[in-house]
This record gives structure tokens, C-alpha cells and sequence, in this order.
């Protein structure tokens, strides 16, 4: 069984994805605890770490990103995190997939639908809106002009193909590969995101 927390604003929503597991007889996802706060958070990690983390895009009593900080690097155990956000153009978003988040959510999706996002996630895969894709385009490129390549032609083809709205069973077929490959190859990507922004191209020296 996988143990889930949830770090979430809304009680109700908190409930129905924890129906929605319980009444799920094909998951092995288990709730372990539902709070409302970073610092509620953090007492219940002293206790217990669990599987996966759902937490809210923007809490009230502190920046997520940041908060993801304390996981990178540690060399411990750390959960995963699947970041639930109201829209897909939040620029916290891409912030939080910089600093460690595994895949996101919209809080607009069903509960089933979260429960399949909690899953992904668990196996190590994600997923990728064609909005995320174009926008990971634009920040990659923007290295490479500085003169940093941070992604090979597999994740640019990748890339190009879930920004023209190509899901991922389709994707496969083209590129010869498997969707579970595929979402592992996406988690990936979000990986290859740095945390600060691409370095300045050293100015030409006129000859």
C-alpha cells in the first residue's frame, strides 16, 4: 500500500479524493492524513513519511516551491509531490516542477481523475498538458541560447509532439516506444528543470 498526505485549502476536496480512494478497489493508495498548512505538514513529517504528497499550489502560510527546497539534495528518503493547481498558467507551477515536484493536478479534475494522477506519479511516471510542453519549449531554448543544451533530440521530439495536443498512447506509436516509457521520460524532463535561470551568454569581443 502507498500512504498519501494531503496539504490541502479545501476539506471537502480533501474528503472525495479520500472516498475515491477508499471505494477504489484497484488502487493501493491509502490516506494517511489530511491537513490544511505548511506548518501542519511539517508536524505530521515528524511523525511519518509518507509515500506522496498532494499539496496545494499556493497555501496560506508559505511559498510551496520554496518549501520543496528542504527535500532536494538531502540524500534521505524523500516523498513524491503531485502539485494541485486551479489553473494551468500559474507561473508557481513551472516553479515548483523546477524545484522538485513530481507532476500536477488541476483541482477541477475529478477525484478518480487525481487518484490516476496519484498513481502515475507513484510509478515513477508523469503526464503533460500541451500548455506545460510549450512552455518547458521556451525555457529550454532559452539555455540553448545561452549556450547550454539541457534536453537530447528524444525529449525536443517529445516535447514538440504533446505541444500539438498528441497524447501520450499516440505519442508512443510515433516514437516506437511505450506510454509507460513515455511518462517516465516526461517525470524526467520536469527533472532537467533547473531551479535558477539560464546564465548570461558572454558578450563577442569585436576584433
Amino acid at each position: 500500500m502507498s500512504s498519501v498526505l494531503l496539504i490541502l485549502s479545501d476539506p471537502s476536496l480533501a474528503e472525495r479524493i479520500w472516498r475515491a480512494a477508499a471505494a477504489d478497489d484497484a488502487t493501493s493508495i491509502v490516506v494517511a492524513g489530511s491537513v490544511s498548512t505548511l506548518a501542519e505538514g511539517r508536524e505530521f513529517l515528524k511523525r511519518r513519511l509518507p509515500d506522496l504528497i498532494v499539496i496545494d499550489l499556493r497555501v496560506a502560510d508559505g511559498p510551496v516551491a520554496r518549501w520543496l527546497d528542504q527535500f532536494s539534495g538531502s540524500g534521505r528518503a524523500r516523498p513524491r509531490f503531485v502539485i494541485l493547481a486551479r489553473t494551468l498558467h500559474d507561473p508557481e507551477l513551472l516553479e515548483t516542477l523546477r524545484r522538485g515536484a513530481d507532476g500536477y493536478a488541476l483541482a477541477s479534475h475529478a477525484p478518480e481523475q487525481l487518484i490516476d494522477v496519484i498513481e502515475e506519479v507513484l510509478g515513477g511516471r508523469s503526464t503533460m498538458a500541451p500548455e506545460i510542453a510549450r512552455r518547458l519549449q521556451i525555457h529550454f531554448a532559452q539555455y540553448e541560447a545561452a549556450g547550454t543544451s539541457l534536453i537530447d533530440e528524444t525529449d525536443r521530439q517529445l516535447l514538440q509532439w504533446v505541444s500539438t495536443g498528441y497524447g501520450l498512447d499516440d505519442i508512443a506509436v510515433g516514437m516506437h516506444t511505450t506510454p509507460g516509457l513515455l511518462g517516465i521520460q516526461v517525470r524526467a524532463l520536469y527533472g532537467k528543470l533547473p531551479p535558477e535561470p539560464p546564465p548570461a551568454k558572454p558578450p563577442r569581443r569585436r576584433g
